[in-house]
């Protein structure tokens, strides 16, 4: 490159570096005098409850890792998740934890290395491979990432089951891993599945049982009354009929057509579409349903709606196939672990229903268990405080004034990074209120000039004349009391207010027991308006959440740069299962090559054993390296 076209280009660089340097100090100019955001900020509270009894607890940290190597047509995908824990002690002086007597957990891990042919990469992904190799490689790191969420999802259930746990932490954000899980899990449902058919204590596996526990899970959970949940919810209340009815020793003879619409708030229009849409699934699945409804429309009267008396044990043959599989994955020896019989692999779409089904069963045992399990995000380019949460606070009058100068800011993180920074006012350790996963897939609507706790000015929509205050940001908006979240930072430097940990995320499973403030919104969804009742903390303080910010506040280690602001044990859990996944290349890639090393000198495949990629990479290294360049 010439020294004329270098240093044009030198000098283009300098300037449009400068240009987009004066841009973002404009940006952070606006929120100087800003203060407005300190009040959806909330501290530790100590003086508050801490909602546990006194004791002594452990709290346990889980990670995962994975890899894959290829040889003769052969990948090996390696997976192994790992768990850290220390003691956490109650009293009347609050919460303590002693990081320095962190240890690793063994009886919490999983490990396995599994072969796969690359002609039959195709069978687990329902697909071809892509031609590119970037396209290839992003698809052949799906498989060992959905089968590494499986194996934390495992331990995390496994470490459930251990006495005295107060929390669970996980280096993931769980509705990033729901919401993934569950779009491969709605995509099941309009193919076929190798999971049907799986036999189980109380019959085989059904697509029905999987379509039910898609949207119930355990069947505990809040199930809006709103499509595309509203027929769901019916089912929710027909099945706690014909278990009251089980228990009793009793007849089960359905509930009343008029009741099931007392039950879901439902008027004559309503309640006859839901009983259409349960005839329809009936009809869908071959008559495993229903046992008894009505199939028309008019006046119901005192007809009956009954179940089939099977359908109530979905979630057991549904848990029954996930255990079973997973020991398949993680423990089996006599077979392959994705292969299942007559020519039929675990794809896929099956692996992310069964991390699905695995979130659901975290959710309703923690519950059961009064054990807190909470995601944590590191990295996340989410706008949703920006979005809705911020115009909603400003609606319910805990902010002043005007939203739209937070527009200028792309990022929740940013924003409140610089709002940190810029407030000598906001201590550490921090948090966002808390508010409903529903809120990250709404967005405010922007005819609307809010000012605070005043809606007259809030426009109709485009289709009804009704006032909104939120519409879908894409096409959906997600469940309401599913998932809760809260952004966080734990650390200043004390000489200087404006250097401080990073803003980090965490998201946790809703807890009717504390999570009772709700907010009835009416939203723009497809076009129409629909209600719906999220969680939203507001200007009260969630005993839950303060305990979870006290935790991680006394859970960092301010002594190691990557666990500064983050957490001790997540971070010790990183390590130990990168170096174990190295640890197992070294072991199992010399297995498989003593294997098809042999394989290929008997069948003469020569010509297969090495991929023109791989030739080429190796070739490229060697060329670049010193000793190539050497006289000979």
């Amino acid at each position: 490159m010439s020294s004329s076209r270098s240093s044009s280009i030198t000098e283009r660089l300098r300037q449009h570096t400068s240009w987009l340097s004066r841009r973002f100090i404009d940006v952070v100019s606006r929120f100087k005098e800003q203060t407005e955001l300190r009040s959806i900020i909330k501290t530790v509270d100590v003086t508050r409850g801490i909602l546990l009894p006194k004791g002594e607890y452990i709290m346990i940290g889980i990670d995962g890792s994975m890899d894959y190597d290829e040889r003769l047509e052969m990948l090996l995908f390696y997976i192994c998740a790992s768990a850290y824990r220390c003691p956490i002690t109650i009293d009347d002086n609050g919460v303590h934890v002693n990081i320095s007597k962190t240890e690793r957990d063994s009886r919490i891990a999983l490990s396995s290395g599994i072969p796969l042919w690359l002609e039959d990469v195709s069978n687990v992904l329902e697909a071809l491979p892509a031609e590119s190799d970037f396209e290839f490689e992003q698809r052949l790191r799906s498989i060992p990432f959905t089968l590494m969420t499986l194996g934390e999802l495992s331990i995390a259930l496994d470490a459930l089951e251990y006495k005295d746990v107060l929390a669970i932490f996980l280096d993931r954000p769980l509705f990033t891993t729901f919401n993934t899980s569950s779009r491969d899990l709605r995509l099941l449902l309009k193919k076929e599945s190798a999971l049907v058919g799986f036999p189980t204590s109380h019959g085989r596996l059904s697509m029905l049982d999987i379509k039910i526990a898609s949207i119930l899970g355990a069947g505990n959970l809040y199930i809006p009354r709103r499509e595309p949940y509203l027929v769901y919810a019916a089912i929710q209340v027909l099945i706690n009929a014909s278990k009251r009815s089980n228990s009793n020793s009793g007849a089960d003879e359905g509930i009343k057509i008029e009741t099931l619409a007392k039950e879901l708030r439902l008027d004559d229009k309503s309640v006859e579409k839901v009983v259409k849409e349960l005839n329809y699934l009936d009809k869908r699945y071959d008559g495993q349903l229903l046992e008894k409804c009505a199939d028309g429309y008019g006046n119901y009267g005192n007809t009956s709606i009954r179940l089939k008396d099977d359908v109530r044990h979905y979630w057991e043959r549904v848990m029954e196939t996930v255990v079973a599989i997973r020991r398949r994955i993680f423990e089996s020896t006599d077979q392959h672990p994705l292969y299942l019989h007559d020519d039929r692999w675990l794809t896929l779409l099956d692996l992310n229903a069964i991390n699905t089904f695995l979130i659901y069963e975290l959710l309703d045992k923690s519950l059961e268990r009064n054990i807190m399990v909470v995601g944590i995000a590191k990295d996340t380019s989410a706008t949703d405080l920006i979005r809705s949460v911020i115009p909603f606070a400003t609606y319910k009058g805990m902010l002043r004034g005007s939203v739209q100068h937070y527009n200028s800011v792309k990022n929740d993180k940013l924003l409140l990074t610089m709002m940190a920074a810029m407030d000598n006012n906001v201590e550490t350790p921090w948090r966002t209120i808390s508010y409903d996963i529903c809120f990250t897939t709404m967005i405010s609507d922007t005819r609307s000039n809010w000012v605070q706790g005043s809606s007259s000015n809030i426009s109709p929509t485009a289709s009804q004349d009704q006032h909104v205050l939120f519409r879908a940001a894409r096409k959906h908006i997600f469940r309401e009391r599913l998932f809760i979240k809260s952004y966080f930072q734990l650390r200043r430097f004390a000489t200087d207010n404006t250097v401080r940990s990073p803003v980090f995320v965490y998201d946790r499973f809703f807890n009717p027991k504390v999570d009772n403030q709700y907010e009835s919104l009416s939203v723009l969804e497809h076009r129409r308006n629909v209600s719906i009742e999220p969680y939203f903390e507001g200007t009260n303080t969630n005993l839950l959440d303060n305990l979870i910010l006290h935790i991680l506040s006394k859970s960092d280690n301010p002594e190691v740069l990557e666990a500064l602001g983050h957490n001790q044990l997540l971070y010790l859990a990183d390590k130990a299962v990168k170096a174990e996944i190295t640890s197992m290349r070294g072991a199992l890639r010399g297995v498989m090559d003593i294997e098809l090393d042999t394989l290929a000198r008997r069948e003469r495949i020569f010509s297969a054993s090495r991929r023109f990629r791989d030739i080429r990479k190796e070739s490229e290294k060697r060329r670049e390296s010193k000793d190539y360049h050497k006289p000979r």
